[in-house]
């Protein structure tokens, strides 16, 4: 079978309050922020007999209800794409790193750190994409979607914020 090389994904989240850490571990407290994500993808490469894939992805994300603004991420993923149970549950978990950069100072970010925000900062993204094995082009994901500075890195921002979602990925 082919690989798709490209992908759009469309989902939806909800803000977090606390650490990143507090998302996988389910102590997790979420606010009133909500954000709608359309991303593109584009595999570049596969390596280690295709166990895993480089991907770059391009990002517009809303956000409403507490916050208001748009916000547009340009990373690179890497993607894990064999696990011992694809026979059942077409499996791949991705880690990404780029940058983000917000239309106006997100209100959650103001609200954690007021002296310590930026428009312009580090985004990371953790996302589990599952289909049935047979699916080729359809796929639900899970997402953290987190910006920071990066403990200071981004002109002295240390705080940040996180969303989890969820949604759809189509792959041609």
């Amino acid at each position: 079978m082919a690989a798709r090389k490209w992908a759009v994904t469309v989902y939806g989240g909800i803000g977090t309050d606390g650490g990143i850490a507090d998302i996988p571990s389910l102590r997790a407290d979420f606010n009133h922020a909500y954000m709608l994500d359309v991303a593109c993808s584009r595999e570049l490469t596969r390596w280690w007999k295709d166990r895993m894939a480089l991907e770059a992805e391009g990002q517009v994300a809303k956000h409403f209800n507490y916050q208001h603004h748009l916000e547009g991420n340009l990373l690179l993923l890497a993607r894990w794409l064999r696990f011992p149970w694809n026979h059942r549950v077409r499996t791949s978990f991705a880690v990404g790193e780029g940058v983000s950069y917000a239309s106006s100072i997100p209100t959650i970010e103001k609200d954690r750190s007021p002296e310590d925000t930026s428009r312009f900062l580090n985004y990371m993204v953790y996302e589990l994409e599952l289909a049935p094995p047979k699916q080729v082009h359809w796929s639900f994901i899970a997402r953290i979607h987190h910006r920071s500075g990066v403990g200071g890195l981004y002109g002295g921002v240390v705080r940040g914020s996180n969303i989890l979602g969820a949604g759809v990925k189509y792959r041609f």
